[in-house]
């Protein structure tokens, strides 16, 4: 990896203008360049110098220099410039904070800025408070990527009763906001983007299918996205336009059953960054840019399997057809080629089925476990579900007819726009393997990616609470619930039981998980 480049020295190219201005305060504005050394191209920025004065005990004049840096642009040796948006304050020549005195403390005012890109960084900061205060490095990167065995794209929750269905239609939206921040060392700075990603190689698609930079429609109807949020953070939102449509349980009379919660996986995500080679407190070390899909995986662009909650607690047995399917995709033998840490390989491990049921706060609660089991969480005055806001449709009924009558049918549209949102935090982190392809080893990439890990060969996931579940766009659907039938006089069998469990609400709220944009019902009354 080339040396790093650093240079501060500027030259004033022209002044432009002398304002006009009452004779407190005079204004200079100056068009600076910084070099970048040879084969890196320049910064420039404007400097606006005014000359100010400030008053102590209403009888004592001083005079100071106030310098406005702004409009950054980086101009590359062979390529288009780039604005770089940020401004600074530098404060010169004042007496200081003196008592009975409007006169400002000498100092720098505003915080470091960073141009991010696939190969190199452009981090401008304050040197000193006076003129040509400004400097700039141009840092080296390496570009590239990893390869996890899966992500948690969604969990979509089951409504009571076996004729009810969750459906997210064509404009609905479901999506996750994943966390890594605790991968990395402390000491590391890591920065998410997205805005760069055509700047990339174009993937080998033997490799890497494709990089997920905006939208990409897959094979089978399904747009996947990305937005980047704060923090080491990616949101990956999913539009099907065939729609999602989760059914209830086999039996009315169960009501709720959360085994029938589906989680999607996507098994061939690889995760794609940028190291830098840093040497200033401050620049950014590593920069995570999203997700793309492995090539190695000829199944599908986006290859996502649904799995039932059920065929990962136990209550399904995992030789069932709905179970088998999925279970055998997750052993993923396209990827046995890759290099895992020791006694690891590219199928998902029991402990990494146990992460992906942990994405369902409901995953170890059966219909038989008793009405307030810690492993049935419910909302009640005071309580708040983490992560979880309650819509506007409540006491959705589940009653039973009376004999001769008709089961009660009905559809409530849920908008995460009419939810009331509640606040919370991240929540459930896991960690997973990652593998790396052989082309990986040899670019410098992985040694500079493995420095600054916590863990040798592990990601630390979590799943990030949205504050806005409108990031992109409004995620809505349709509750249809259906009631149980009456067979007989009396009814046979009744609902709810003379012994009702978890399951045997006559009520339902419906809530909204804030980390998915999906809705989950939740027993209101018994």
């Amino acid at each position: 990896m080339p040396a790093v480049s650093r240079y501060s020295a500027q030259v004033f190219l022209l002044a432009t203008l002398f304002a006009a201005l009452p004779a407190a305060a005079q204004q200079q504005i100056y068009n600076v360049t910084i070099n970048l050394g040879t084969g890196n191209g320049t910064v420039t920025y404007q400097e606006v110098v005014t000359q100010v004065t400030c008053v102590a005990d209403a009888k004592y004049t001083y005079h100071y220099t106030r310098i406005n840096d702004g409009s950054f642009v980086y101009h590359p040796v062979s390529a288009s410039q780039i604005s770089i948006a940020g401004t600074f304050t530098l404060i010169n020549g004042s007496p200081g904070a003196i008592p009975k005195s409007n006169c400002p403390a000498n100092r720098i005012i505003g915080v470091p800025i960073r141009l991010l890109r696939q190969n190199y960084q452009i981090y401008v900061y304050g040197q000193t408070n006076g003129l040509n205060g400004m400097a700039a490095a141009y840092v080296p990167g390496t570009f590239g990527y990893i390869n996890p065995k899966y992500v948690v794209a969604d969990v979509l929750y089951a409504p009571p009763g076996s004729k009810s269905s969750a459906v997210y239609t064509s404009s609905t939206t479901v999506s996750n906001t994943t966390s890594l921040t605790n991968t990395f060392t402390s000491s590391t700075t890591v920065t998410d983007s997205t805005t760069t990603l055509a700047g990339a190689p174009n993937p080998d698609p033997s490799k890497v299918f494709m990089w997920l930079n905006g939208s990409i429609m897959s094979t089978y109807s399904t747009t996947e996205t990305q937005q980047s949020q704060n923090s080491a953070s990616q949101t990956l939102s999913r539009t099907t336009t065939n729609g999602l449509s989760v059914p209830g349980p086999q039996s009315d009379y169960i009501g709720l059953d959360h085994d029938y919660d589906i989680i999607e996986v996507w098994i061939n995500p690889v995760l794609l960054f940028t190291v830098y080679n840093t040497g200033i407190a401050g620049e950014t070390q590593i920069v995570w840019w999203g997700y793309g899909s492995s090539g190695l995986d000829t199944t599908a662009p986006i290859d996502i399997w649904p799995i039932q909650v059920g065929c990962l607690n136990g209550d399904f047995p995992q030789t069932d057809s709905a179970c088998a399917t999925p279970l055998n995709k997750f052993q993923r033998p396209w990827a046995a080629n890759e290099n895992w840490p020791s006694g690891q390989g590219p199928g998902l491990t029991q402990s990494d089925l146990n992460n992906i049921l942990a994405a369902d706060p409901w995953g170890k609660c059966t219909p038989n476990d008793p009405i307030g089991s810690t492993a049935c969480p419910t909302y009640s005055a005071g309580f708040l579900l983490t992560n979880f806001s309650l819509s506007d449709q409540t006491q959705v009924p589940y009653t039973q007819p009376l004999p001769g009558g008709q089961p009660g049918a009905y559809s409530h549209g849920v908008s995460t726009t009419n939810s009331q949102t509640q606040g919370s935090t991240t929540t459930v982190t896991y960690s997973q393997t990652w593998g790396y392809e052989i082309d990986q080893s040899g670019s410098g990439f992985l040694s500079a990616f493995s420095s600054k890990l916590s863990f040798a060969q592990t990601l630390t996931w979590s799943y990030a609470y949205s504050t806005s579940l409108t990031v992109s766009g409004t995620k809505s659907g349709t509750a249809n619930v259906t009631s149980p039938a009456c067979v007989g006089n009396p009814c046979n069998p009744s609902y709810p039981p003379a012994a009702p469990t978890f399951g045997n609400a006559t009520a339902f709220d419906i809530f909204i998980d804030s980390r998915f944009g999906t809705f989950a019902f939740l027993p209101s009354a018994y």
